[in-house]
């Protein structure tokens, strides 16, 4: 089924936000093409705001900005608790891979310098506790890319790129009630950089059947009352 577009569509010079809902899914996107790191981001902070509202209406939010954490390559890392990052050619970097860095990725983090680079292949973000959302600033994209999880049902979603001369983008998925363990962000042929990821932990919602008995319960609880004061 053809996804409906429930927001509002921002388009300047090819830049664009925009809303997206599939089913229990929805999508956030913000593309700001040709954007280095000192240069604004409006459409991509726009999508993050949207992100950020959608998914704390299901819990709290937590943020990781990789500061802090050690420099270099790692092929598993835990990057704050509870969530661990792991894949091959991954590392914390403080500096562009290259120059122009729209080209290569960078750190989006406000007063920090620290992202996540990925040397083409992919990288998987593991969760102890399960969550509902997740989103991530993407910058040095020059292509689409991919992003897997499963919340019952595999999952792949296809995410736009700002422009083959780079830029950074905002990407974010809310999954209301589902339990999503693990997400997959797959750069197969591309240099990027991954920086303040945001997600919320799930709250799973009652089963139908659950919502009887439960109503069930209450019924007989109210004879039981009314009963004795009879």
């Amino acid at each position: 089924m053809k996804p409906s577009t429930v927001g509002v569509f921002i388009c300047a010079a090819a830049a664009l936000m925009a809303v997206t809902v599939n089913a229990a899914i929805v999508t956030f996107t913000g593309l700001d093409p040709v954007a280095n790191s000192t240069d604004p981001r409006p459409n991509s902070n726009l999508a993050a705001a949207a992100f950020d509202a959608a998914a704390g209406a299901l819990g709290p939010e937590s943020t990781i900005t990789f500061e802090g954490l050690p420099l270099g390559a790692f092929t598993n890392l835990l990057v704050t608790p509870g969530v661990n990052v792991g894949g091959p050619f991954v590392s914390i970097r403080d500096t562009p891979l290259c120059l122009p860095d729209r080209l290569c990725g960078y750190n989006t983090t406000a007063a920090g310098d620290q992202f996540l680079s990925m040397f083409g292949q992919t990288a998987t973000f593991t969760f102890a506790t399960p969550i509902s959302a997740f989103g991530f600033y993407y910058s040095g994209v020059q292509e689409p890319e991919t992003i897997q999880f499963s919340d019952g049902t595999p999952q792949l979603l296809t995410m736009p790129f700002p422009s083959t001369d780079g830029g950074v983008e905002f990407f974010g998925v809310t999954d209301a009630g589902k339990q999503i363990s693990s997400f997959t962000v797959n750069a197969l042929t591309d240099i990027v950089g991954i920086d303040d990821v945001r997600f919320v932990g799930s709250r799973s919602i009652p089963e139908p059947a659950t919502l009887a008995l439960l109503g069930l319960s209450v019924a007989a609880l109210g004879f039981s009352r009314r009963h004795k004061v009879a």
